[in-house]
């Protein structure tokens, strides 16, 4: 049997499952809905963009990440999606505010931040969209969230099972590239309504494609693949007749396979969380709150190689064989109204979070000959005010303010001979403090009903990730160094937004902003090869040495449009337009940057979306396109601009069973994601079909 026939087998299997769990439950009433137990965080603002159940169920992607991707300036460091790209560069940025693969963004799953405690990169196969009832991407400006992090921005997950009615979900798909991906979800209120048990569980198995192009291919070439499963469980309770108090328990688990492109490139992770959140929603005009304990183990473990320039043989480079991490933590949110005018928001956050990364290096030819152990710990606690001031009808004023202490200990760099187990080197570094002050100041004017302005200035600061500051890595022959004296990211910056419903038919957004980087941590190309580097070691020819430092001064700016039509037909038009330029305008430790433009940044970025339902098919057709964009620091290794059509159709077989096929990339596109020093380069998301079915009841 070939791979087409077991993918068509297994979706016929997985099909048959999701109709005869249909037809087992369609004759069960749905329960009453209890109130879901939120906080009310009044409108948001306008520069937030919502994908609701509707727009993330409808998207031709099978990832997260590439649902975002509809959103201009959402990306990961490179154009891969999560689907193929290593985890270590599956940090999100928005707004081209991301100089290397962390995430200057934070990603939150009903309240709890979701970042790497090593790495700050974001497992995104842990969040099937069948199971989120929506998505709030916020860029820029201060969120409204106790906690680190947050430099450019928030990606708020809100799960279907503590946002939706009770229900029940299967879905099954499988397409050529997608062996198969299952995801079942269920929430259902019992004792008339005060507990309510939910829980979900997803199985992908993607069978991938080479990410070399063809042109370059060689024999070491395989497909970049990936396994993930996870589960989600939890009951939350009702704790007073008023439905106002409730508690969740909640534990979710997850672990991943990949195969990076080549036979001995691979890599896995697991993860379990828990968390306790206890929320008073308060009565209209009354104070509301929740108080939430976190606590997430993660491991993490890859192999690293280096190829042939001639791609017939493959070399391990680095044995990442175990990184073990955690974070405990502690966030409170509490709204208090004063009077009719006024409306307090009160934050605390308290997170420890320690990692260690155990790793083989330095192959001669014969294996492995010395071994490193290099982390450390951090601790953040932070304290914010805001205060939203009705000035007077149809203006607001919100003043804000946060301070943080920021303390990293234990930092350390072990290196042993393998052999001998003799210390070669031996580094402990200082431990370091920090308070850092925030401050933010937004004005939102309504001066016509259908017409919305908000104007904000507001600073913020990320800290470099355990990974940052103590982890050298090797991709391909690019050696990066670890920088232990890294300053944190600060960023300064204003903004300008209107949202305009200039006919019934027809609603207009727009926004202009103009932010300052400084201190932004950029991977620094510093020597390159052939020859051997006191640092790097021996690097081949077009191999690069590089380091982690703070470039002074970056700046970004640009401005975005936005139109959504409602044509004849109950057609659905979106058009998003994202200008934005990254420049570097000050870096003493390589005054031939200045001047240059962020590696992995396109200056335009345009997505159009169409929906519509005709002869009792939905279907939704999207473009997206990013012009050109540079592989490295020194601007030297251009992109090729990317245009991706992606379409898909559903079609209902009866009141809670739907099927859909899908087609990402329909011209098959070539999508550059990387262009290496020697020039091969690497492509992303070639033409791919899925055909699936679902069913909610």
């Amino acid at each position: 049997m070939n791979r087409a026939q077991a993918r068509v087998r297994s979706l016929l299997l997985l099909s048959a499952a999701v109709l005869g769990a249909t037809s087992a439950f369609a004759e069960e009433p749905a329960a009453a809905l209890a109130e879901t137990f939120v906080t009310a965080n009044g409108p948001p603002p306008l520069r937030t963009q919502i994908l609701n159940r509707e727009t993330l169920r409808d998207a031709p992607q099978r990832s997260l990440d590439g649902i975002l991707r509809q959103v201009p300036g959402f990306s990961l460091f490179r154009r891969s999606d999560s689907l193929t790209a290593h985890p270590t560069s599956q940090g999100v940025s928005l707004g081209n505010t991301g100089p290397n693969g962390a995430s200057r963004s934070v990603v939150l799953l009903d309240g709890v931040p979701m970042n790497d405690p090593f790495g700050g990169w974001i497992p995104w196969s842990r969040f099937p969209a069948a199971q989120l009832s929506r998505v709030s991407v916020t860029p820029n400006g201060r969120a409204d969230f106790p906690g680190p992090g947050m430099l450019c921005g928030t990606i708020a997950l809100d799960s279907r099972a503590l946002n939706d009615s009770p229900f029940a979900t299967l879905e099954a798909a499988a397409g050529d590239r997608l062996e198969h991906e299952f995801s079942a979800g269920f929430a259902q209120d019992v004792d008339q309504g005060k507990i309510r048990l939910f829980g979900a569980a997803h199985s992908l198995d993607f069978g991938g494609y080479r990410v070399i192009r063809r042109d370059q291919r060689g024999p070491v070439d395989t497909p970049a693949t990936s396994r993930s499963q996870s589960f989600d469980a939890g009951i939350r309770l009702r704790l007073s007749p008023d439905d106002h108090w409730g508690l969740t328990l909640r534990t979710l688990g997850w672990k991943e396979q990949r195969g990076n492109g080549t036979p001995l490139a691979t890599n896995q992770s697991d993860a379990i969380d828990f968390a306790i959140r206890l929320e008073n929603r308060g009565a209209p005009g009354e104070w509301s709150g929740s108080w939430t304990l976190f606590h997430q183990r993660r491991n993490f473990s890859s192999t690293f190689t280096s190829v042939s320039q001639d791609r017939t043989r493959e070399t391990l480079s680095l044995d990442q064989f175990s990184v073990p991490s955690l974070s405990s933590g502690f966030l409170q949110a509490i709204r208090i109204p004063l009077g009719e005018t006024h409306r307090l928001a009160l934050g605390s956050d308290l997170r420890f979070t320690e990692g260690v990364t155990h790793e083989r290096f330095r192959n001669l030819g014969a294996g492995f000959t010395r071994e490193r152990e290099a982390g450390g710990n951090q601790m953040d606690a932070g304290i914010s005010l805001a205060d939203t001031w009705s000035l007077a009808p149809g203006f607001t004023l919100t003043p804000s303010i946060r301070a943080e202490l920021h303390r990293e200990t234990e930092g350390r760099l072990r290196e042993r001979d393998l052999a001998t187990g003799r210390l070669l080197k031996e580094e402990d570094y200082p431990t370091r403090q920090s308070v850092p002050i925030d401050l933010g100041l937004a004005a939102r004017w309504t001066p016509l009903p259908k017409l919305e302005t908000e104007t904000s200035f507001f600073s913020s600061h990320r800290n470099p990730t355990l990974n940052e500051l103590y982890r050298p890595f090797r991709l391909g022959n690019t050696v990066t160094l670890a920088n232990p004296a890294l300053r944190r990211e600060t960023l300064l910056g204003a903004e300008a937004a209107f949202g305009w419903q200039a006919d019934p038919r027809l609603t207009l957004r727009a926004r202009a902003f103009l932010n300052e980087l400084h201190d932004a941590v950029a991977n620094v190309s510093q020597v390159r090869g052939p020859g051997v580097f006191p640092d790097w070691g021996a690097l081949p020819p077009g191999g690069v040495g590089a380091r982690r430092e703070n470039l002074d001064v970056v700046r970004i700016q640009g401005v975005e449009l936005g139109a959504d039509v409602t044509l004849p037909g109950a057609m659905r038009l979106e058009m998003r337009w994202l200008h934005a330029q990254s420049r570097i305008r000050k870096a003493r430790i390589q005054p031939g940057l200045e001047g240059l433009a962020l590696a992995q940044f396109p200056e335009n970025q345009i997505r159009v979306n169409l929906r519509g339902e005709n002869l009792g098919c939905r279907w939704n057709l999207g473009a997206r396109h990013t012009t050109s964009q540079f592989d490295d620091d020194l601007n030297q290794r251009r992109l090729a601009n990317a245009l991706s059509i992606d379409a898909q159709v559903t079609r209902s077989l009866g009141k809670s069973c739907e099927v859909f096929v899908a087609v990402e990339n329909l011209f098959n596109a070539e999508i550059q994601a990387r262009r290496d020093p020697d020039g091969t380069i690497g492509i992303t998301g070639p033409r791919a079909w899925t055909l699936g079915v679902r069913s909610t009841f």
